[in-house]
């Protein structure tokens, strides 16, 4: 008769197999921020003569994809928008996520905090953000409250790309002003 496998008992421990020691160990990154987690920001300058205004957006997500937009005139002269990609590190990602939480983006009620009046003429921020399937925004009026998320959603956008369209912007002007196309 085969004898039996010992079975373990409350007393005795289980019989194991031995340990592989050439598998090293799997690291599992472990995600601080939703998977469809997107922000997009649009700020506007006030009302201003055409050579000051301009207007743009950045959308950073989903993944770690940044994207900015940027119009250097006011749109009733038909300007060109331009648009740069950049990439962004996980730990950016994620700090932009915490500090998003910190400061209620997901939570306070924009509502509560509205203005009696309509404030106009000056320069004009939002924010929308997609996360955990939920879609959340922060009014112009709550611009103050969520000043450093702001921030750091521009902060995001390389200074390489800022120069550039910023160059683009000026170069607009000057072909503008010479009765050049401005598309440039």
């Amino acid at each position: 008769m085969p004898t039996a496998t010992p079975r373990p008992t409350p007393t005795a421990p289980p019989v194991a197999g031995p340990t592989p020691t050439t598998v090293p160990p799997r690291v599992i990154p472990i995600r601080q921020y939703p998977i469809d987690f997107l922000a997009q920001y649009a700020w506007s300058a006030g009302s201003v003569p055409p050579q000051n205004h301009f207007s743009y957006s950045i959308r950073i997500g989903p993944d770690q994809k940044g994207e900015i937009l940027l119009t250097p005139d006011y749109t009733t002269s038909d300007p060109p928008t331009w648009q740069e990609t950049f990439s962004i590190d996980e730990r950016e990602m994620e700090t932009l996520y915490a500090l998003m939480k910190k400061q209620e983006v997901f939570t306070k009620d924009w509502e509560a905090s509205k203005p009696t009046r309509r404030l106009t003429g000056g320069t004009s921020e939002s924010l929308k953000v997609t996360a955990d399937g939920g879609e959340f925004a922060v009014p112009y009026w709550g611009a103050g409250s969520v000043r450093e998320v702001y921030n750091s959603i521009v902060a995001l956008v390389p200074e390489a790309i800022w120069d550039k369209l910023m160059a683009r912007r000026e170069q607009y002007f000057q072909d503008k002003d010479t009765g050049r196309s401005g598309g440039s």
